[in-house]
């Protein structure tokens, strides 16, 4: 049942993104035009209802310490069933976890890898990662059930089990917030590999160069700013030093840049090796 759920919830995102609503909103404009009448939903939305799939679903999400929740894409808050009839573009659903030790009952029991999978790597991972609140009822209730959730997850042999393990663990150290700010950054990637700080000279201009720098060097004084966080700072800072030193001595290697321009390269990062 669960993997039904997620799937259900996946479609009813899916049907009420703004692209899928501009396009309906396109096609019933071009259908007037021609006289004919608008775009049916069950042709083009194929809208899955949430009070429909609540009904559906309820004594399972209730057995399950689950609930389905619409949120404002605009607001982050949870709106009401009544709210959330008929549109298109202003709410997502979720799925919450609002008793730990019912979900966990469930993981033991009847849980079936492929939808715990589902869940995890669908929806509760993605949640935690671009909607964490820590004093959101949710997020705690996750923590306080995190390792009883994890290990159960793990016995049905749940590859995403571990990174939430680890988004879990440094949610209770106090620092999700700057290591999500941290890892959307792209800024830990690897010396000499793909786009980051360490080969940002290699495609550049000294302008944009000195501002991927600053915003850089400014996340890393966001992350220092809270106690918690000194082993990210610490490697962070450890990281864009390195990445920095890489680049300067890369610089001679790079030939699509005249004498000047090099050397306003080098001049911006004698300044961030002397900041970091």
């Amino acid at each position: 049942m669960l993997k039904e759920l997620v799937e259900s919830v996946l479609g009813y995102n899916k049907d009420h993104s703004p692209g899928k609503a501009l396009g309906v909103a396109m096609a019933s404009l071009i259908l007037a035009d021609m006289g004919e009448s608008g775009v049916e939903d069950e042709e083009f939305r194929s809208v899955i209802n949430l009070g429909t799939l609540e009904r559906r679903c309820g004594e399972f999400l209730k057995e399950t310490g689950l609930v389905l929740r619409a949120v404002s894409k605009t607001s982050g808050t949870v709106l009401s069933s009544r709210e959330t009839v008929g549109e298109i573009t202003n709410a997502y659903a979720r799925i919450d976890i609002v008793d730990w030790r019912k979900f966990v009952v469930y993981l033991q029991t009847e849980g079936d890898a492929e939808g715990v999978a589902l869940f995890l790597g669908k929806l509760l991972m993605p949640q935690i990662h671009f909607a964490y609140a820590p004093t959101e009822e949710v997020f705690l209730e996750i923590v306080s059930g995190g390792d009883a959730i994890v290990e159960a997850c793990e016995r049905l042999g749940v590859a995403e089990a571990t990174e939430l393990g680890k988004v879990l663990s440094i949610m209770k150290a106090g620092y999700l917030r700057e290591y999500l700010m941290v890892k959307r950054s792209g800024l830990l990637q690897k010396i000499g590999e793909g786009f980051g700080p360490s080969n940002w000279h290699t495609d550049a201009n000294p302008g944009w160069y000195r501002e991927k720098w600053d915003k850089a060097l400014i996340l890393l004084e966001q992350v220092s700013a809270n106690p918690s966080a000194a082993p990210l700072a610490s490697s962070l800072r450890a990281h864009l030093r390195e990445s920095a030193a890489h680049a300067k001595g890369d610089l001679p290697n790079v030939s699509c840049y005249a004498a000047e321009q090099k050397e306003a390269f080098d001049r911006i990062l004698d300044d961030v090796l002397v900041q970091v």
